[in-house]
């Protein structure tokens, strides 16, 4: 997807990371980064909002008396292999390690949570996502 006229001058083969959480700070819209990539994401149905505001809710609950938190869509996840991205739902058990500071960017999910459409299963199973390989992330549910 091609950038916002405002930002063409980073449009090119590869944006740096500190490029990306430039744009995607002024920028409307979702967007995620690997591999120096800046992409736009897909927004979700009444369906998907259903399911993945069913699971946060139902983990949030289950994990209340240990040290977890629970996030939904809005949390990014760097994984540490050049991807920055926003899950459907993240669990992180004990203290958050964010990214170069960065409150809304975390290190150490325990599990990530996608809820799969027609139009993005096949980049939610990693038919075109650099996200297959983590070995850092212990538990992946799609």
């Amino acid at each position: 997807m091609a950038l916002p006229l405002r930002y063409q001058q980073i449009e090119k083969e590869t944006s740096t990371e500190d490029e990306y959480f430039e744009f995607e700070s002024t920028s409307f819209g979702r967007w995620e980064y690997a591999n120096g990539e800046i992409r736009a994401m897909a927004g979700g149905t009444d369906d998907h909002n259903m399911i993945s505001g069913n699971i946060v809710r139902t983990l949030g609950i289950a994990l209340i008396p240990r040290r977890y938190r629970v996030y939904g869509s809005d949390m990014k996840i760097h994984t540490g292999d050049g991807v920055n991205t926003l899950p459907d739902v993240s669990v992180v058990c004990g203290p958050r390690r964010y990214h170069q500071g960065r409150t809304d960017v975390i290190t150490n999910p325990l599990l990530i949570a996608e809820v799969l459409s027609d139009s993005t299963s096949g980049y939610d199973r990693g038919g075109t996502s650099s996200t297959t390989t983590r070995p850092s992330l212990p538990s992946r549910i799609i």
